[in-house]
């Protein structure tokens, strides 16, 4: 996308990692969002750099354009997406333990 200068890209490209990042103030936004609708191409442009599956591409293309993406929190893309799960075991041990509580308390109260 060679269509924007380097100030362009440096300049609009800092207001995407701000959007990106939930740091973008209305007035940051609203500048934001005129320019995407101005063009097609800014659109394009736009959806491109936000895509998750464009990430790789879309590091490349902030850094050529001079902008940091310090806080842009990258989904990891390696092979099939999964989607982070907490450990199952945990939910066994839990059940287990809740077993054993209820097991207790019938004996107890069957024996009373």
């Amino acid at each position: 996308m060679k269509y924007l200068s380097l100030h362009e890209q440096l300049k609009y490209g800092s207001l995407i990692v701000k959007f990106m990042t939930y740091h973008i103030n209305v007035q940051e936004e609203m500048e934001l969002h005129d320019w995407v609708v101005k063009d097609l191409r800014n659109m394009s442009l736009f959806e491109n750099l936000i895509d998750d599956n464009n990430q790789e591409w879309a590091k490349k293309w902030f850094y050529n354009a001079g902008v940091s993406t310090r806080g842009i929190k990258w989904k990891k893309k390696n092979g099939w997406y999964k989607p982070e799960t907490k450990n199952i075991s945990d939910f066994y041990i839990l059940m287990a333990g809740v077993f054993a509580f209820l097991l207790i308390v019938y004996l107890v109260l069957e024996y009373l």
